[in-house]
């Protein structure tokens, strides 16, 4: 998703927390503030290492609003191949430097399936916050009350970006994905009664090749996970591992 912290630490979240591409570019010059848009378009969305698009193509886009004290909102949206065909998402946070090396990153965020008509509800609030320092970040993020009614959740990431010879980018990350127990993990992965478990808790990480040319922000990202298949809702291929190719656009 692409919202200013995730770019720091949410690991394979577009189409891959890297897949992500910088988007604050071209902007309108706004009374001490910038809006700016950002289109995307990738072979799939994969969110903490798990399809959120069954594998198939997705279109993804937003719009931010970032003023000069540090302050922004926005909201982002993306196709998804469950809870009603849409993800919408609106966030506000506050950014900043620490000192001329460190960054930082707070805020909140509200994943919304706004034509969900299932049961449990999949929309959920999370808070997050995140520390960058000369190309190295870490972040953690917490919702009381994760998706599909999952409980407390926490996601803690680090990462590094790095530049190559020829104006290419390089990006490493990983984390883990925490729930507040067995049967919760299990819940969210389809597994309950099933007598397979896949314990409480489980890592993604990415490898993310980009290039910006032609105007145009070009990616390729290998994501995985170390979730086995059969504990992939019961063996979907949607977890494993996979390669990620996007193409995105700043407006």
């Amino acid at each position: 998703m692409n919202v200013p912290y995730k770019q720091l630490i949410a690991g394979a979240a577009l189409v891959s927390s890297f897949a992500t591409v910088s988007t604050v570019a071209h902007a309108q010059e706004l009374a001490n503030a910038e809006i700016s848009g950002n289109v995307l378009i990738g072979t799939d969305y994969r969110f903490r290492g798990i399809t959120q698009t069954d594998e198939a193509f997705t279109l993804q886009g937003g719009l931010d609003y970032v003023h000069e004290s540090g302050f922004y909102m926005g909201v982002w949206g993306s196709n998804v191949a469950f809870a009603g065909s849409l993800e919408l998402d609106p966030y506000v946070g506050f950014s900043g430097s620490l000192t001329s090396d460190v960054e930082y990153d707070i805020g909140v965020l509200y994943y919304g399936y706004p034509n969900d008509p299932g049961t449990p509800e999949g929309d959920f609030w999370e808070f997050y916050g995140s520390l960058a320092w000369q190309g190295v970040s870490f972040g953690v993020a917490y919702s009381p009350d994760y998706f599909a009614e999952t409980g407390d959740y926490w996601y803690v990431s680090g990462a590094y970006d790095m530049e190559l010879p020829g104006e290419f980018g390089l990006g490493f990350s990983i984390a883990s994905n925490i729930f507040d127990s067995r049967a919760e993990m299990d819940s969210f992965l389809g597994l309950t009664g099933s007598g397979i478990s896949a314990g409480s808790s489980y890592l993604d990480w990415s490898v993310t090749l980009s290039k910006s040319a032609f105007g145009l922000d070009w990616s390729l990202a290998y994501v995985d996970t170390d979730l086995k298949k059969s504990e992939c809702f019961l063996g979907d291929d949607g977890c494993g591992p996979t390669a990620v190719f996007a193409i995105s656009k700043s407006l």
